[in-house]
Formats: structure tokens, sequence, C-alpha cells
């Protein structure tokens, strides 16, 4: 038997124990959780089931009810929006700080290039910040920001926008640096600078993958608003969260429905800005 067919057999055989690893490992998790899907069949699960469904539909209406609705539905929709553009106001710098082709050495590294320590603390220092933010989960951001300003959507606004623009800056600071370097190396023999060659050279090929991840963000910064409403930040879901402890299953299932709308009208809108983007 050859090297090649020794090195094809090793393959092979770590591409099995690396799946019967994880097939082990999702198994102790499924047990460790006690997931049991099998429960929701249970006579006292659907017994629960048929007593919600009687309860919830048809769904409340009323022209003051929807009105009230709308209005709650374009509240979660402004924390969205202001939500994201903070989260962009915050991840743009730490993702261009934050990537390697921008900040160590050169704008795209060699191995020639000597290391300037200011740029290196600078990547370093974006690179913290944005762990730390996208660490923290944004329904815990809003508890605090609510301990702290009280209810209201301005802690939506913040959470999302600080858990969200860590998240930006991890995905903006890799779509810079998966950029083809082609365009930077010809500025570069040119003698354009640092900020030219970013300008003219990445940014309009990265631009296109960012604007797409930004709008894929507003969407869920839907979501995100309305389980951050649940803990008074405004909303259709605080909306939610009331009409679930009064028990009015009807009005519950109207502001799901005003939710699930709303989720569908920003995605038909961010499809149109994405093509805009190729």
């Amino acid at each position: 038997m050859n090297a090649e067919a020794l090195h094809v057999g090793d393959r092979r055989t770590f591409r099995f124990a690396s799946w019967g690893l994880l097939a082990l490992l999702g198994a102790a998790s499924l047990v460790s959780v006690e997931f049991r899907p099998w429960a929701f069949f249970s006579p006292m699960a659907r017994e629960n089931g048929a007593d919600f469904a009687a309860r919830a539909w048809p769904p409340a209406g009323g022209a003051e009810l929807l009105s009230r609705f709308a209005s709650l539905a374009l509240d979660t929709l402004a924390i969205a929006a202001c939500g994201t553009a903070v989260a962009v106001v915050i991840g743009l710098p730490l993702g261009i700080l934050g990537s390697r082709a921008v900040m160590q050495g050169s704008l795209f590294v060699t191995g020639d290039v000597p290391r300037r320590p200011w740029l290196t603390a600078a990547y370093f220092a974006a690179r913290g910040t944005g762990a730390v933010l996208r660490s923290v989960p944004e329904l815990v951001w809003a508890l605090l920001f609510v301990r702290i300003y009280g209810l209201g959507p301005s802690a939506a606004v913040l959470a999302i926008g600080l858990a969200y623009g860590g998240m930006l800056a991890k995905v903006y600071s890799e779509q810079i640096e998966s950029v083809n370097a082609r365009p930077v190396t010809a500025l570069e023999t040119v003698g354009a600078g640092r900020f030219a060659c970013f300008a003219f050279g990445i940014l309009p090929l990265a631009s296109g993958e960012m604007v797409g991840y930004s709008a894929y963000r507003f969407e869920c910064a839907i979501r995100a608003g309305a389980i951050l409403g649940m803990v008074g930040a405004g909303g259709l879901g605080q909306q939610i969260e009331e009409s679930h402890l009064n028990l009015a299953y009807g009005e519950m299932v109207t502001a799901v429905l005003f939710l699930m709308g709303l989720v569908v009208f920003v995605e038909t809108v961010s499809d149109q800005i994405k093509r805009r983007f190729p």
C-alpha cells in the first residue's frame, strides 16, 4: 500500500471519528437538557393546546384595537431602525479597525512589511471591544438599560445597538479581509496611500456584502425589538406580554399577526435594498 492510499485512509478515519464524536456530543446534549419531544403529544399537552386555541381564536379585532396595534408596530419598526443605525455607527469603525488587512503592517500584510505597534494596538482594542459587546445578549443589555433609564424604547434601542454593533464589527472585518487584493495592489503600485487604497480598493468590493448583512440584521432587530418589549421596552412585544398576563389570548394572536406582517414588510424592503448592491 503506497503513501497516498495511507493518507486517504487516515483522512477517512478522521472524518468518521469526527462525525462519531459530534453525534455523541449531540446525544449527550439532548440527554442533559431533558429534551423529550414526545411530551408535546401527552394528554395534558393536548388539553392545554386545545384550551389555548379555543381562547385565542378568532383573533381580537375592532377599529380601536387595530389602530393601537398599528401604532405599536410602528414603534417596533422605529426601535429596530434606530437600533440598527446605532449598531452600524458602532460596528463600522470597529470592523475597519479590527481588520488585519487595514491595520497590521500595510493594507494587505506581507512578510517583509514591518508592523507598526500603534496599529496593532488599535487592532486588538477594536477586536476586544467588539467581542465584549456581542458576548452580552441584547436581552441582558435591555434589562440593564431599563434599570438605568426606566421603561421605554430607549433601552431597546441601546440594547440592539450595542449587541448588534459587536456582531457587525466581526462580520464587517471578515468581509473587508475577504475582498480581492489585486485592486489594492494596483493602487499601492501607483503610490496611493492607505486611505485611498481602502476607499477605492476595498470598500467598493466589500460594500455589497456589508449592506446585505446590515439589512439582514435589521430584519433580526424587528424580532429582537419584540422580545425586548417583553421586559418593558415598549412596542408590540410589551403588548404581547401584557395580553398574555391578562389571559387575553385573542389580543395576543392579533399582536403576533401584526409582528409577522411587519417582518414580511421589512424583509421585502430589505430584499429590494440588497438588489441595489449586487
